[in-house]
């Protein structure tokens, strides 16, 4: 299975986690990211690859979180820790989670955001 299909394969995951969450917008694309605006954005970026041996690779997969309005913190934080709560309901593998603001539109403040860390999973590993 190629990264992107995997790629694919997290994001159903993700988005059915998010369902019951108002209009989470899950994407593999970072230029959609300000679609998510008010409500929250997951992003899935590329994995980071160990390579384990000629023959096996090892990836990392990091998400990208973020919520606005960049005017009300209080909403962005509830918005992003009801994501973080919905993916551990779900069981997705998360390891860990750095605070990370992110720059979504121009002109505005950053929303307040985290890069999360998958464990390593053999299902989404090559």
């Amino acid at each position: 299975m190629s990264r992107l299909a995997r790629a694919e394969a997290l994001r159903t995951e993700i988005d059915a986690a998010c369902a019951s969450l108002d209009h989470v917008l899950v994407t593999l694309d970072p230029r959609e990211a300000k679609a998510g605006y008010t409500y929250g954005v997951v992003v899935i970026v590329p994995p980071e690859l160990t390579f384990t041996s000629w023959y096996e690779t090892e990836e990392t997969w990091t998400l990208h979180i973020a919520a606005g309005p960049w005017d009300d913190l209080g909403a962005a934080w509830d918005t992003i820790d009801a994501i973080i709560t919905a993916l551990r309901a779900a069981h997705i593998n998360l390891a860990s989670g750095e605070p990370t603001p992110i720059q979504v539109l121009d002109r505005e403040p950053p929303w307040p955001g985290y890069v999360l860390t998958l464990e390593p999973d053999p299902i989404h590993d090559i």
